[in-house]
């Protein structure tokens, strides 16, 4: 009986095997400041993104995916780790100096680890001295730009290959597009990690003549070029997804592909449904496009998940994805999303919680169906908690504390539970001292905001 278990285990274990893929290659891709709804695959009117509407058919899009803070660096520290950075003291966006601590570890890190071929195309915005540097933490290669933002013309702004410094690209989207290419060639015999990292469509608004005639029919000007840069970014996406075709790896690479926030003020971009965007934790300063293609692992095609998910998910559900031996030293806040992907079961818990704390002035949390937030602008310094149906009412149009104030005094205890278990922060942005309307005031199209 034993010796008849023993062979039916191995034989289950080798048709296990023998199903399961080889190691996919992932390629995280992730845009810089686009709209919620600056897609064609959303419905937009005037935005032309063909490569990333069939990356999203391919695979499956989040409605209700959510990034860790309203601006860029603090996001990209969470989803890179897979824990909130309010946990490591960064709530704010930081300055160039800072970065994420060595007693974290990023995506790249942990597949380098696994013998993965990493590479990180484009914008780091995670510490500029060099302990902090993309070829210290994790990474194969780089080819980019280590600051918050950059002209997407030579002249001005550092750009890098590894260490050594050289001269950009006759247009930055477009050079990311060829370096990605590049890199996917150069590793194809082998399974690779590369993080494309555009800052395309952030400011400073910048698009080559032959974009910005496709979008002539666009009366504003500052609209159109918006629509120019995301349009060159979708073909650089186009170039990408198209050399994984070719070398027949389209299959087993798992591609993902997120905001690292909400549209910006300054940039034209067009978060509707929902409220506001960049620098502030009305849902559209927090709620991204997100989608996931991987046809060799099981992820459904053409599906559309309304769960609420998180770019904290990105790491554990790619180590999942990879059969990483690679253990995080610390606890993971982010779920791994696979199951939810390949439809074996809903996954995550309906009223999962999802925490924001974005300096002194503003804080949310998701609970399920329902949200309660604080932001603070201009003079406020103490705002008062609102609360919001953001499933009923995504817009936040509605404020219903006063008339359901059982419910908030409790979700308002869950968040101060989760607040009061954060260190202090080790950086606090001076900027936040004059609230949101400073930052809408300063943010101007030369590029001199985050």
């Amino acid at each position: 009986m034993k010796t008849a278990f023993l062979f039916t285990a191995l034989a289950f274990s080798a048709a296990t095997a023998a199903a399961a893929p080889a190691a996919p290659n992932v390629v995280l891709i992730v845009a810089d400041d686009l709209g919620f709804a600056d897609l064609g695959s959303r419905g937009s009117p005037d935005m032309k993104t063909p490569h990333l509407d069939a990356l999203a058919r391919g695979g499956t899009v989040f409605s209700q995916a959510y990034i860790t803070a309203p601006v860029c660096m603090p996001s990209r520290m969470g989803f890179m780790t897979g824990r909130y950075q309010q946990r490591f003291g960064l709530q704010t966006l930081g300055n160039d100096r800072i970065g994420i601590p060595a007693s974290e570890t990023n995506l790249g890190q942990m597949l380098h680890a696994d013998g993965y071929a990493t590479g990180l195309v484009g914008k780091w915005h995670l510490g500029t001295t060099e302990e902090h540097r993309p070829t210290v933490r994790g990474f194969d290669e780089f080819y980019g730009f280590l600051n918050g933002n950059t002209p997407y013309y030579p002249g001005t702004g550092k750009f890098w290959r590894n260490d050594r410094e050289i001269p950009k690209p006759a247009y930055l989207t477009d050079g990311f597009g060829e370096e990605a290419v590049s890199f996917i060639n150069r590793h194809a015999d082998r399974p690779f990690f590369l993080y494309l990292a555009f800052n395309a469509p952030h400011a400073p608004m910048q698009a080559p003549a032959h974009y910005l005639e496709r979008f002539a029919g666009i009366a504003d000007e500052g609209r159109r070029i918006y629509a120019a840069m995301t349009a060159a970014m979708d073909d650089a996406i186009g170039r990408v997804l198209e050399t994984l075709r070719a070398r027949g790896l389209e299959e087993n690479t798992l591609v993902i592909f997120f905001s690292d926030n909400g549209g910006a003020p300054q940039n034209y971009s067009d978060n509707l449904p929902l409220r506001s965007g960049k620098y502030e934790v009305f849902e559209g300063g927090i709620r991204t496009p997100f989608f996931v293609r991987w046809p060799a692992g099981g992820v459904r095609a053409g599906a559309r998940s309304d769960q609420v998910v998180s770019a904290l998910d990105l790491v554990p559900t790619v180590l999942a994805a990879t059969r990483a031996s690679f253990a995080p030293k610390l606890p993971l806040d982010g779920e791994n999303l696979l199951p939810l992907l390949r439809g074996e079961a809903h996954g995550l818990k309906p009223d999962r919680r999802l925490y924001w704390r974005y300096g002194p002035h503003q804080a949310a949390m998701r609970a399920g169906d329902w949200k309660i937030l604080q932001c603070g602008v201009g003079e406020n310094k103490n705002p008062a908690w609102e609360l919001y149906h953001v499933v009923a009412d995504p817009g936040e149009s509605r404020d219903l504390a006063a008339a359901e104030p059982g419910r908030l005094r409790a979700l308002v205890a869950e968040f101060n539970a989760w607040d009061r278990s954060l260190p202090e922060p080790t950086f606090i942005d001076r900027r936040l001292l004059e609230g949101v309307i400073w930052w809408r005031k300063k943010a101007s199209l030369d590029g001199s905001s985050d």
